[in-house]
């Protein structure tokens, strides 16, 4: 079996597939783990624990508790401890790569038909492509390229003024405000995050709730909590990307619910948390009898 990918998906199916007595090659251009471990869940519920235990000691008095002075977020040791806990995950995820003697192979792996992968491996640093080619011949080959993040037509993420959820699991300093677009699961979550370390937020969602695949009264109650925590919150929300301007020192974007007065918001941050796309391009597909559908297999 060769399994192409090694995110959550990939490393479960390979190590399941090892122990039931498969010779197994894993393949990935970069580290095991993936989006989840590395720039997705993880690191986000990492940020999110700190968060929420900043949030209660603000509240400390309520829980009977009275400390000396008052209590600062230390933003760049948070961040310390979300790097240092996904490090711990993936060394030990690694060892699991021995332990149930899966083959693991680093670089960009491309289908040769449907059973058969091309590797460009890396070089002995971790160049990209300079270790030289690989052929695996498989009996079976298992595809779990994941996903990547998405932003809107028009909006292109700069890292700077213009991040995304990737961006932000990078940055060791907050900033005094931020915009968010987009209030899906990764939207709230940040929204929540930033705001619970001292950030003003303001959440915009084209939709007319947020979390909008969850049940509305989930959407009803969660956009309560936020308004009523102090987090700025606009559904039905449009904006027109050409109105989105980055300077050296903020962002600004004209937004304003449908059918009514648009006005200008500007923040230090503008996160762009609208959605991901599927890893499907440049894999081999057209080698094979896949199917795809507007982007995903």
């Amino acid at each position: 079996l060769v399994v192409l990918g090694a995110g959550t998906g990939g490393y479960a199916a390979a190590f399941r597939a090892a122990q039931l007595g498969l010779r197994v090659a894993l393949v990935d251009e970069d580290k095991i783990g993936g989006t989840c471990l590395h720039s997705g869940c993880i690191p986000t519920k990492a940020l999110l624990e700190s968060a929420s235990f900043a949030e209660k000691i603000k509240h400390a008095k309520d829980y009977g508790m009275v400390l000396p002075g008052e209590a600062t977020v230390d933003y760049a040791a948070m961040a310390a401890r979300r790097d240092m806990v996904v490090k711990r995950m993936w060394t030990g995820l690694k060892t699991l790569v021995d332990k149930n003697k899966v083959i693991w192979v680093q670089g960009r792996g491309r289908l040769d038909g449907p059973q058969k992968v091309r590797v460009l491996q890396a070089g002995e640093d971790g160049t990209p492509g300079a270790g030289g080619e690989r052929i695996l011949q498989a009996t079976n080959v298992i595809i779990a390229t994941g996903s990547r993040v998405k932003s809107l037509p028009g909006i292109t993420p700069d890292g700077k003024r213009i991040v995304t959820s990737d961006d932000v699991l990078k940055m060791d300093t907050l900033p005094k405000d931020i915009i968010i677009v987009g209030a899906g699961a990764v939207g709230v979550e940040f929204a929540s995050m930033f705001h619970d370390v001292g950030v003003k937020v303001t959440l915009i969602e084209y939709l007319p709730q947020i979390v909008p695949l969850e049940d509305a009264e989930v959407s009803k109650a969660l956009e309560r909590s936020f308004t009523k925590r102090g987090i700025t919150v606009m559904t039905s929300a449009r904006f027109d990307a050409a109105s989105v301007k980055a300077s050296k020192t903020s962002v600004s974007l004209t937004v304003g619910p449908e059918g009514k007065d648009a006005t200008e918001v500007s923040a230090e941050l503008l996160l762009v948390a609208t959605g991901r796309a599927a890893n499907i391009e440049d894999i081999g597909l057209e080698t094979t009898k896949v199917e795809t559908d507007r982007g995903i297999i």
